[in-house]
């Protein structure tokens, strides 16, 4: 997974604890199409593709196309591994 694109699309699938055939199935998206691209198989998908999976996820293709990170270490140091898996403390306020 060495794309900007792998590795967006794998930050956004944690944060939001999909799995890639869950992606693929919720997108409308051929089995393994986005397991492909994580793994670089696919190294051109197609514009619907990304659409679909970017709407899925909640963000734009050109977020997924982005380099930049997702999140950042917050000022205690932890790393961003355990951001992701750290529960909220208040989950309650994230249903609204």
């Amino acid at each position: 997974m060495s794309t900007a694109l792998a590795k967006q699309l794998s930050t956004r699938m944690k944060a939001k604890n999909l799995s890639a055939s869950m992606l693929e199935r919720e997108a409308g998206l051929k089995t393994h199409a986005v397991l492909n691209i994580l793994r670089g198989k696919s190294k051109k998908p197609s514009a619907e593709a990304l659409q679909a999976i970017a709407s899925i996820l909640g963000c734009t293709v050109a977020d997924l196309l982005s380099n930049q990170d997702l999140f950042f270490e917050e000022e205690d140091g932890r790393p961003k591994s355990e951001l992701l898996t750290t529960a909220y403390d208040h989950p309650i306020l994230l249903e609204d």
